[in-house]
């Protein structure tokens, strides 16, 4: 190894031939302005503008696939709720993906359909149960037909009416007369779990396309008048 024989040594040579770099302050800021945000400006873009919560943006900021779906399929129309969208993404659409070991980035997930999808959850014509079903019928089944055609034809449709829910909910205290009285002779504490397993038996007897909200109301009420009944 040969000795450095002076200070010049130590550094890069300079060429004299090289023409100097000049870059505007219109590039600079044109260059700036097309840099992809920082992960926590992404955040803060995502709940500030969104209003959605750190759980979900802190998803949505790490899958490029998942924040590209959401971008498109908020931006096509202006009345869907972003939150709703988010909440689709994240939950529904990954239990898809973890439920048929699918790798999202290899999947070609459509966010016009997700959004047909979307409009029909948040129109309250199906439950949020229903979501998988219709991603399993076109990502699984190659189902080619509209989300309204599907939900129409296959009967998916929410079932949201007072008098519905109410002769269901009758019909299925009736039949479980031994659960509803066992109900009535529990101390408020121990009620809560027995209430929640009859609300699972009732949507999912139903095809979980019960407006759950509206069951709970209805079975809250014939409960409270067994009780009654029973003193």
């Amino acid at each position: 190894m040969r000795d450095k024989e002076n200070i010049q040594d130590y550094r890069f040579m300079p060429d004299p031939n090289l023409l100097p770099l000049k870059v505007s302050e219109t590039l600079i800021q044109k260059l700036k302005a097309s840099l992809p945000p920082l992960p926590n400006q992404l955040r803060s873009l995502l709940q500030d503008k969104y209003k959605l919560n750190t759980d979900i943006t802190n998803v949505l900021s790490r899958d490029t696939h998942l924040l590209h779906l959401f971008y498109n399929i908020v931006n096509t129309k202006q009345s869907r709720s972003p939150k709703m969208v988010a909440f689709m993404l994240v939950l529904h659409v990954m239990a898809f993906v973890n439920k048929h070991k699918i790798d999202l980035d290899d999947t070609d997930f459509n966010s016009d359909h997700l959004g047909d999808i979307l409009d029909a959850w948040q129109g309250e014509q199906i439950t949020k149960e229903i979501i998988i079903v219709l991603l399993e019928k076109r990502m699984i089944e190659q189902d080619t037909r509209t989300v309204q055609d599907i939900i129409e034809q296959d009967e998916l449709k929410q079932i949201g009416d007072v008098e519905t829910v109410t002769r269901i909910v009758q019909e299925y205290i009736r039949d479980n007369e031994d659960t509803a009285r066992t109900y009535t002779k529990k101390s408020e504490k121990k009620r809560v779990k027995l209430f929640g397993s009859m609300m699972r038996s009732l949507a999912e007897q139903n095809g979980n396309r019960l407006n759950m909200m509206m069951t709970k109301q209805v079975l809250e009420t014939e409960l409270k008048k067994k009780d009654e009944e029973n003193g």
